[in-house]
C-alpha cells in the first residue's frame, strides 16, 4: 500500500474521524539534467550578484518584495515564523454542497482519504451518508505550512479530497464572454454543430488516451542509449485556414459517414472540349436524329430534314 503523506482527522460538528492522506496522482515527467555540450560535465547555477560577480550560497540569501523598480522590501525567513497558520491535523468541514455548484476551474490536486486505525466504521458512514445525499463537503485544513481550502467527495466508495483554488486565483472572464457573444449565429448552423456533437458522443474511456509526445521522447532515449542515430524530418507547421463555418461543419458531418453515402460535389457543367483526355471531334451514332443534327456541319438543311421526318412520323 501507498505511504500516507498527511494523517489527522475529519472533523464537522463533534464527529472526528482518524483518516490518512494519499496521493491520487502520479505526474510521469522525464527529468532532465543541465549538461555542457559534449556531455563531459553536469552544469549547475550560481547564485551570483550580476554587479560584483560576488556568487552566495543559499543560506546567504533572503527574500525581496518589489515596490517599486529596484526598489525592494527584504524579508527574513523568521518573519514567516510569526505568520505560519496554526496546524492542526483536522480537516474541518464548514458546509456541504451540491457537486454542481463547485466550478471544475475551482478544482486544483486530488488526493485520497482512507481511514487511520479505529476511524473504519465513522469513515464509512460518512462516506454513504454523502453517497446517498449526493453531497460534497467544503472544508479547510493545514499541509506543509500552508492552509488549503478542499471539497470531499466519494470516489467509487472512498473519499477523495480534492484541494480548490480560492476565487482571487481565478483569472476574469468577462472580457472573453463579451468578445464571445458578439459573434452572431445561424440556427441552421446551430443545427449542423449539434449534429456532429451528437455523432462524436461517446463515454469516456481515459485508458484509451496516452501521452503520445512522452512515449516518442521515451522511444528517441531508449534508441540513444543503444547507440543509435535518430533521423528527424520536421515539416513546417501550416495555420489553419478560415473557411466558411456552414461548409466545414457540413464537410464534418459528411466525413463521419461511409464513404458511399457521402455526396458528391455539383460540379457546374462545362463544354465537352474543356475536359481534359475528351476528344474535340463528337462521335457519330447511326439512327439518332440528335447525332445527325449534331454532325451535320452546316446545320442548315440536315435541321429541316430531320423535324420533317419528326413530323411526319
Amino acid at each position: 500500500m501507498a505511504r500516507p503523506i498527511w494523517s489527522g482527522s475529519i472533523s464537522f460538528g463533534l464527529v472526528y474521524i482518524p483518516v490518512q492522506m494519499y496521493s491520487a496522482v502520479r505526474e510521469e515527467r522525464i527529468s532532465f539534467h543541465m549538461m555542457s555540450s559534449d556531455g563531459s560535465c553536469r552544469l549547475r547555477r550560481k547564485l551570483v550578484c550580476p554587479e560584483t560577480g560576488t556568487e552566495y550560497e543559499y543560506q546567504q540569501t533572503a527574500l525581496g518584495y518589489e515596490i517599486a523598480p529596484d526598489q525592494y522590501v527584504i524579508v527574513g525567513r523568521e518573519d514567516f515564523e510569526k505568520l505560519k497558520p496554526e496546524t492542526l491535523k483536522s480537516i474541518n468541514i464548514e458546509r456541504f454542497v451540491e457537486l454542481p455548484d463547485i466550478d471544475p476551474v475551482y478544482f486544483d490536486r486530488t488526493y485520497y482519504l482512507g481511514p487511520d486505525e479505529g476511524g473504519e466504521k465513522p469513515y464509512r458512514l460518512l462516506a454513504e451518508a454523502m453517497q446517498e445525499t449526493g453531497r460534497v463537503a467544503v472544508a479547510r485544513f493545514v499541509m506543509r505550512e500552508r492552509e488549503y481550502l478542499a471539497a470531499l467527495r466519494v470516489i467509487e466508495g472512498i473519499i477523495g479530497l480534492e484541494t480548490l483554488h480560492y476565487h482571487a486565483e481565478i483569472s476574469g472572464r468577462e472580457e472573453i464572454r463579451r468578445a464571445a457573444a458578439g459573434a452572431k449565429i445561424d440556427r441552421r448552423e446551430l443545427v449542423l454543430a449539434q449534429q456532429l456533437i451528437e455523432q462524436l458522443t461517446g463515454k469516456f474511456d481515459p485508458e484509451q488516451y496516452r501521452d503520445e509526445y512522452r512515449d516518442r521522447v521515451r522511444e528517441m532515449l531508449e534508441a540513444k542509449a543503444k547507440g543509435q542515430k535518430i533521423a528527424v524530418s520536421e515539416a513546417p507547421a501550416r495555420r489553419p485556414q478560415i473557411i466558411d463555418i456552414t461548409e466545414a461543419l457540413k464537410r464534418s458531418l459528411r466525413g463521419r459517414k461511409p464513404e458511399s453515402a457521402r455526396k458528391r460535389p455539383r460540379v457546374a457543367a462545362r463544354p465537352r472540349e474543356a475536359v481534359a483526355g475528351v476528344s474535340k471531334k463528337p462521335r457519330k451514332k447511326r439512327g439518332s436524329a440528335r447525332s445527325s443534327h449534331r454532325a451535320s456541319p452546316a446545320g442548315g438543311s440536315d435541321t429541316k430534314r430531320v423535324n420533317r421526318r419528326n413530323g411526319e412520323r
